[in-house]
């Protein structure tokens, strides 16, 4: 993923922090490859997701927005990542601060999102089936 994202983001990851213990030999060469990467490894203290707000607040947004989406669609909970996978595109197409009100597409494909596709979670749609009859459409 680090080598994939470098050339389309510009930059380099700034830091790694992992969440479990690595076997001694297993660390060393995670090491050589962080370092050979550029990216910085930080050490964070177990237990406290405190340390990691950022993440953490990206997990309470999302999950907010899937139980929102779950809440106004009256859709089954078994529908989870799915609202989960449209919780994201949304966020994607969604201008930030951090990037100067660009949307994290447009940083990094380089012009705005389409949203004509967009379309509200849980609504409606029209469903063709050509084998049950010559109007075989059925709302669902």
């Amino acid at each position: 993923m680090v080598t994939h994202s470098r050339p389309l983001l510009g930059h380099q990851s700034p830091a790694f922090r992992p969440r479990r213990r690595v076997p001694q030999r297993r660390l060393q060469r995670f090491n050589a490859h962080l370092a050979a990467a550029g990216t910085a490894r930080k050490l964070t203290v177990h237990d406290t997701p405190q340390l990691n707000g950022v993440a953490e607040r990206l997990k309470r947004t999302l999950l907010e927005r899937i139980r929102a989406f779950e809440h106004g669609s009256g859709l089954p909970r078994s529908l989870w990542g799915e609202a989960l996978r449209h919780a994201v595109w949304l966020k994607n197409r969604t201008g930030t601060r951090a990037l100067d009100g660009k949307t994290p597409f447009q940083a990094l494909f380089g012009r705005p999102p389409d949203l004509s596709s967009l379309r509200v979670w849980g609504g409606r749609v029209w469903v063709h089936d050509p084998d049950r009859s010559k109007t075989g459409c059925a709302s669902v």
